[in-house]
C-alpha cells in the first residue's frame, strides 16, 4: 500500500533528519502562526515516514486538522498512514487528563499512555517513532509551569527510553519571560528553527527570539 505519491528520500519539502539525530532527539518549536506550526510539525513527522518511521501526533483540534492537512499537502495518504497503523492522531486535552495527578503528570500514568501508543507504533515501522506533542504547550500556556516542565522531563526521559524523536510545539507568548524560556528551552536538546532545521541547544546560553526573516529563531 503506497503510503506517498512522493517516496523518495530526500524529496522537495521533505527535511531527513540526520542519523545521529534520530535517537534522544527533543526539540522544541516555538511557532506564531498555526500554519507555521502545521508545517513544521508535517516536515518532522515526513521526514520519518518516508524511511520506515511511525508518526504520533498529540494536538488540539485546530492544530491536528493543520497537521493533517500539511500532511497531504505533501502528498501522503492520511488514509493508508491510519490503515497501516503508521500514524496516531491524538487529543492533546482528553490525552493529557489521563495522565496528571494532583496538576501534576504522574510518571506512571505517563508511561502507561505513551508507552503504550509508542509501542504500538513501534511494529509497524523500522522500530523508530516520531512524536509531535502540545500537551506541555496546553499546561504551559495555563500558567502551570512547573507542570509544563515536568512534562518536558518525562518526554526527555522517553525519547532516550524508547528510542523515539520528539518534537514540542509551544506558541509564542505576546511578552514572553526570557527567563522562564530559558528553563524551557533547557529540556530540550534542540530548537527547531523556522526552515525546520535543528539546532542544539546550549543548556544554559539559549533564549528564544521572534522568528524573523534571516533568523534561525534563537540567540545565544
Amino acid at each position: 500500500m503506497s503510503l506517498t505519491k512522493v517516496a523518495p528520500v530526500g524529496a522537495p519539502g521533505v527535511r531527513v533528519m540526520p542519523k545521529s539525530a534520530r535517537v534522544d532527539f527533543h526539540g522544541v518549536r516555538f511557532y506564531e502562526s498555526r500554519q507555521s506550526m502545521a508545517a513544521t510539525a508535517a516536515v518532522f513527522l515526513a521526514g520519518g515516514l518516508i524511511v520506515d518511521e511511525a508518526a504520533l501526533v498529540i494536538g488540539c483540534s485546530e492544530h491536528r486538522t493543520a497537521v493533517e492537512r500539511s500532511l497531504r499537502d505533501i502528498s501522503f495518504s492520511l488514509v493508508a498512514l491510519v490503515a497501516s497503523q503508521k500514524l496516531r492522531v491524538l487529543d492533546a486535552g482528553r490525552t493529557l487528563r489521563e495522565m496528571m495527578v494532583n496538576g501534576i503528570p504522574d510518571p506512571v500514568r505517563f508511561s502507561t499512555v505513551i508507552d503504550r501508543e509508542i509501542r504500538r507504533l513501534k511494529l509497524s515501522s523500522d522500530g523508530h517513532v516520531r512524536v509531535y506533542d502540545e500537551m506541555t504547550d496546553l499546561l504551559w500556556t495555563q500558567g502551570r509551569r512547573d507542570a509544563a516542565l515536568r512534562l518536558e522531563m518525562l518526554w526527555d526521559g522517553r525519547a532516550v527510553r524508547e528510542r523515539c524523536s520528539v518534537l514540542c510545539g509551544h506558541s509564542i507568548e505576546p511578552r514572553p519571560d526570557r527567563l522562564a524560556l530559558k528553563s524551557l528551552c533547557a529540556c530540550h536538546s534542540h530548537i527547531v528553527a523556522p526552515d525546520g532545521a535543528p539546532h542544539p541547544i546550549n543548556r544554559v546560553k539559549v533564549a528564544l527570539v521572534r522568528s524573523e526573516p534571516g533568523t534561525n529563531g534563537v540567540i545565544q
